[in-house]
């Protein structure tokens, strides 16, 4: 129904008992339900209506972020104003969303706007949200600060290797720095570990040895070429990396040998494309 003064009071009423035929609604109930549906179709550019049993219908997550989006682009252009659908997304994993609702040419969009649904996408291992992130304007050099580098491994989850290999590294240095007794180092590793790049880079050089030599020493560079070798070493290094844990992990092989066939897949890919770029 597209014209509101035709939801008057008596139709209103009717509805309403219809629905709900063992409720009793007062009269003012009545006027006041037929303000507020008056109210809602004088906006019908916000509205949408869905059917869940009708066959091939959206899953629910869908419907609703497609109808916030909806109503950002009815007052808004400006990025800032589709963050909380955009942390929705990330949250519910709906980077399909993302990409035809939000990420459509709509939005210009910034790398400071999406700082903080990087982080959220990082903390979540949502991979694609990432790459989404950094296709649509993210700078992962700007934005991966030692702050932010130091935040992401401290939201490692105890339940993972890495987790365990920290800890050691963070137990030892405080055990050194503050000469602890048995029960000191008892009672400090109840509490949440604060890890820092140094106990990180401690775990590297166990992984990698001289090779993780200036991986946290503070550079930056707009030269391409340097982009392209670092991008073939730091992909050859998650390669090693994860070969060595797999000597301390018992999880199961193939997962193990996916993921490592990925990282060299992409540092072939690197090492093609700075090929191509040194003969241009």
């Amino acid at each position: 129904m597209n014209e509101p003064h035709l939801i008057v009071p008596q139709v209103v009423e009717k509805e309403l008992k219809e629905k709900f035929p063992a409720e009793d609604f007062l009269c003012k109930d009545i006027l006041q339900w037929t303000t507020a549906i008056q109210n809602i179709i004088a906006h019908q550019h916000l509205l949408t209506v869905h059917d869940f049993e009708q066959e091939g219908s959206e899953e629910l997550d869908t419907v609703i972020l497609k109808a916030l989006v909806k109503a950002c682009k009815s007052h808004s252009q400006e990025a800032q104003e589709y963050l909380d659908e955009l942390k929705l997304a990330v949250a519910w994993n709906r980077v399909d969303i993302a990409k035809s609702e939000i990420f459509n040419g709509d939005v210009e969009w910034k790398s400071c706007d999406l700082e903080e649904v990087m982080m959220d996408a990082l903390v979540n291992d949502k991979p694609e949200f990432v790459k989404l992130f950094i296709d649509n304007g993210a700078n992962i050099y700007d934005f991966l600060t030692y702050s932010r580098l130091q935040r992401l491994y401290c939201t490692v989850s105890p339940k993972c290797l890495l987790y365990s290999l920290l800890l050691k590294k963070h137990e030892e240095n405080r055990l050194t720095l503050a000469g602890m007794s048995g029960q000191q180092h008892k009672e400090m590793i109840d509490t949440c570990p604060l890890f820092t790049l140094h106990e990180v880079s401690r775990v590297l050089k166990d992984f990698l040895h001289d090779a993780c030599r200036g991986f946290y020493q503070e550079h930056k560079s707009g030269s391409k070429k340097k982009m392209g070798q670092e991008g073939v070493a730091a992909a050859l290094a998650a390669c090693k990396i994860l070969r060595e844990m797999s000597h301390l992990e018992t999880e199961a092989e193939v997962v193990r040998r996916m993921k490592e066939a990925k990282y060299e897949q992409l540092a072939v890919g690197k090492h093609i494309q700075y090929e191509r770029y040194k003969i241009l």
